[in-house]
């Protein structure tokens, strides 16, 4: 790392964490003897990094990190135009990028997604609610150290598909089957 008390580091393999010191060194203790892992560098102010296929036991990797990417918005009701409040919203890496990051609304329906390297995003609900969806933004392009803002998402009434599962051969129902998208 450059960049001293960057923030955690952590790997695929869960309780596995540590912090980077003063001179931006760090130690992942304790992983199992073989294992191959993947390390993810998280702080307020850089773009989150992933690197996997990594061999305990490893010494000197070098982490350089870049300065981060944000998407900010306003999530509200289309039929009123009020703050949807406390509302999970989430940016999915596109192409080069598998980064996925998530937020809350607060209490005016404002959103910041942060560490994001660069590349394109697209942005929804990370959540389910009842009767209400938002049409993703697709394809937002965010360059490094850029903040693009007033991305909104606009929530609107659920519609709903409705059907039947059968057996190909015997044209019975199928129960208790999970059907999404």
């Amino acid at each position: 790392l450059t960049s001293p008390n960057i923030g955690s580091i952590g790997g695929a393999l869960p309780g596995f964490i540590a912090k980077t010191d003063e001179k931006g060194n760090f130690i992942l203790r304790n992983l199992p003897e073989d294992s191959n892992v993947g390390i993810n560098i998280l702080g307020p102010g850089y773009a989150q990094e992933y690197r996997y296929g990594i061999q305990a036991g490893t010494e000197g990797i070098a982490f350089t990190l870049k300065r981060e990417g944000r998407i900010e918005g306003q999530v509200t009701f289309s039929e009123t135009g009020e703050p949807a409040k406390n509302i999970g919203v989430c940016a999915q890496g596109l192409h080069s990028t598998n980064a996925w990051e998530e937020t809350k609304t607060d209490e005016n329906g404002y959103y910041a997604l942060t560490n994001l390297p660069a590349g394109n995003y697209n942005v929804s609900l990370n959540e389910y609610l009842p009767d209400w969806t938002t049409v993703a933004r697709e394809y937002i392009e965010v360059a490094e150290g850029q903040t693009v803002k007033n991305i909104a998402l606009k929530l609107v009434k659920g519609g709903f598909i409705t059907g039947r599962v059968t057996d190909k051969d015997t044209g019975k129902p199928i129960p208790n089957h999970w059907i999404g998208f």
